[in-house]
């Protein structure tokens, strides 16, 4: 693609909020900004502490991984139940990565992307209206087809969005996970 076409393909791409953990975004994830001026979403993800890069402008960067280590307990790795009441093992470590980078917690406006080897990413729809999109007479009762129509456009109009990390959050156009 020429960097023309590439330039009015990415101004038409719509931007997604997303908030930190801590202003009711999704539970598992961090959202700020570098000290370099990136944004960034940062989470445990599997055996891994991901922080996900994105430019200034919300397109996707990079994404920056760490082994993640859970505090050792007799030799073994702690689990969730090895962790005191209410903290989540991962948080210590991220907390501590933040400040190496410089992080800064607030909501971030990114554009849409998907990384292949994580189930991370941003969709439009959740998977029942991707569904209905592709071939309405999925449903095939009519009068299911037309609550499933206006639950479709009622979830257009509110600017709603789906956002996956290892599950999905249905979230508010503001940002807030309203719903895994």
């Amino acid at each position: 693609m020429n960097a023309a076409k590439e330039a009015r393909y990415r101004a038409a791409r719509p931007l997604y909020r997303l908030r930190d953990r801590s202003e009711g975004g999704p539970a598992e994830v961090f959202a700020g900004r570098l000290a370099d001026g990136r944004l960034a979403l940062m989470g445990a993800y599997g055996d891994e502490l991901v922080c996900v890069a994105f430019g200034p402008d919300g397109a996707f960067g990079e994404v920056l991984a760490r082994p993640l280590s859970l505090p050792a307990r007799g030799g073994e790795r702690a689990d969730a139940e090895g962790s005191p009441p209410g903290v989540e093992p991962w948080l210590p470590q991220a907390e501590a990565w933040q400040g190496e980078l410089g992080w800064s917690a607030g909501p971030i406006d990114v554009q849409p992307f998907l990384l292949w080897d994580r189930q991370i990413y941003l969709a439009d729809y959740p998977g029942w209206a991707i569904r209905y999109r592709a071939d309405p007479i999925v449903v095939r009762d009519p009068e299911e087809r037309a609550q499933v129509q206006q639950q479709v456009r009622e979830w257009e109009e509110s600017g709603a969005f789906v956002f996956w990390w290892g599950k999905d959050y249905f979230m508010s156009k503001d940002g807030e996970a309203v719903s895994t």
